[in-house]
């Protein structure tokens, strides 16, 4: 008996899922097709979802080549639909159609406003790029106001599982408690106002210097910038995972 192409398409997902480690390093793919219809018996929402399962594995896409821009089975990764198509190919930059010999490519102005201006590191959402410049391009901006910690990060999870596993005070904070320098305000100008990294870097770092003269801590904060702490916490984390996974 002759399987509908939708039972192809479950049993394809399946498989790439387990390959997702190798199909994560692709950087163009092409897709083919043969005209059918969806099963009638499908939901078109759940139709849909399988083929977002199906090209969840590709993450690591840049051009993407299709027959057309009426590219049949995955309707609802329809080229406009840019938010649905960067959900799982964040780094696309552009869509070729090899019939219509056109190209569609919105999305290298939206992955060129979230390139890192400083390494061009490539963030597929606004919150990666802010994440990316406040843990390598700034100095931290959150520290732990708890006597005698010295504790400095750049991410709100760190800190609370800090507070959680060191057990230093509550952890119901305000923010001017915790914050060092207006992380908010230097990552907006950065990112919305075009201003330079390294302008940015050096008001935090005045900042951070000040806070320290401040809060009596000149000495822990030596390090201005604050990330060779933050670096050997994450070696001696890599270092624990390492000794704690089987020895084969």
């Amino acid at each position: 008996m002759r399987r509908h192409p939708d039972w192809h398409v479950a049993s394809a997902v399946q498989i790439f899922g387990t390959l997702s480690p190798i199909f994560s390093v692709v950087e163009e793919l092409t897709l083919s097709h043969m005209a059918y219809n969806p099963s009638s018996g499908l939901p078109a929402e759940v139709y849909g979802t399988q083929w977002r399962k199906l090209f969840r594995p590709f993450s690591g896409v840049k051009i993407l080549q299709m027959p057309s821009a009426h590219f049949g089975p995955p309707w609802s990764l329809h080229p406009r639909n840019e938010d649905i198509f960067l959900e799982f190919m964040p780094k696309l930059l552009k869509i070729h159609y090899s019939k219509e010999r056109n190209t569609y490519s919105p999305f290298i102005e939206r992955q060129a406003f979230n390139l890192c201006p400083v390494c061009k590191h490539g963030s597929g959402r606004r919150q990666e790029l802010r994440r990316h410049l406040l843990s390598v391009h700034l100095p931290y901006w959150i520290h732990c106001p708890y006597s005698p910690c010295s504790w400095r990060g750049s991410r709100m999870d760190d800190f609370r599982l800090h507070l959680k596993g060191q057990k230093c005070g509550p952890d119901r904070l305000e923010r001017k408690q915790y914050g060092i320098y207006n992380s908010h305000m230097a990552i907006d100008w950065i990112i919305d106002r075009g201003k330079p990294v390294e302008e940015m870097a050096r008001y935090a770092l005045a900042v951070v210097e000040e806070r320290a003269r401040e809060l009596g801590k000149v000495e822990e904060w030596s390090d201005l910038w604050g990330h060779t702490a933050g670096r050997r916490r994450n070696e001696q984390r890599s270092s624990l995972t390492t000794a704690a996974s089987p020895p084969f």
